[in-house]
């Protein structure tokens, strides 16, 4: 069962999300995904021993939102509802 059967989460009414944040988020989060799946398609290779740190240096320069640490909240914690 998922969370969302079950009603411990509710789609519609997220309450520690931004919906624009999250849908940039899964964009995010697919794209690699996708790469991925092309990548197993294809008959086995061995790259060349530079590719891993090509590949780690293009992450490492991108600016993929998903992995910003959001800013800290300031002020005293919110009353519970």
């Amino acid at each position: 069962m998922t969370a969302s059967i079950t009603i411990r989460i509710l789609p519609d009414h997220l309450m520690f999300a931004d919906p624009e944040r999250v849908d940039s988020a899964v964009g995010e989060m697919e794209r690699p995904h996708d790469a991925a799946s092309l990548m197993r398609s294809h008959p086995d290779y061995n790259a060349p021993a530079s590719l891993t740190e090509r590949v780690l240096d293009i992450v490492n320069r991108s600016q993929l939102s998903i992995l910003d640490v959001p800013p800290r909240r300031r002020g005293p914690p919110r009353a519970p509802n």
